[in-house]
């Protein structure tokens, strides 16, 4: 009986050793033990956040990629924008269409946003 709880002692002793060495050599990684590491590690790849005219930039090609998808003539009638899932633009469609002309452009999407605080786009 003491040999067999020797040996059990001795294996436990080698293992933690050995697990002791790996934690030596990533000592110097400071590692947030809350968050996995492929977790951690994939964001490390994604891409950097946009600030300033980038950010800016990015809005507004996202605005008209969305308006141009529901509108590939250019022009945007409210029951186009409901059915392209477009709310806001629906919902202040009469606002929105000042010429009064029963369909918006980007630019008249644009301009609206512009006078309600939008100040990027220019």
């Amino acid at each position: 009986m003491k040999h067999i709880l020797g040996v059990l002692f001795a294996g436990v002793l080698g293992a933690g050793a050995a697990h002791g060495q790996g934690r030596a050599a990533a000592e110097g990684e400071m590692r947030d033990p809350w968050v996995p590491p492929a977790v951690q590690e994939a964001a490390r790849r994604m891409p950097k956040a946009k600030v300033g005219a980038d950010l800016e930039l990015e809005v507004e090609r996202k605005l008209r990629a969305d308006f141009m998808a529901a509108a590939p003539g250019g022009g945007l009638t409210r029951g186009a924008a409901q059915a392209a899932g477009l709310g806001f633009i629906a919902r202040h469609f009469d606002a929105i269409d000042r010429r009064g002309a029963g369909v918006v452009r980007f630019e008249d999407y644009r301009a609206f946003l512009r006078d309600r605080g939008a100040g990027f786009l220019k």
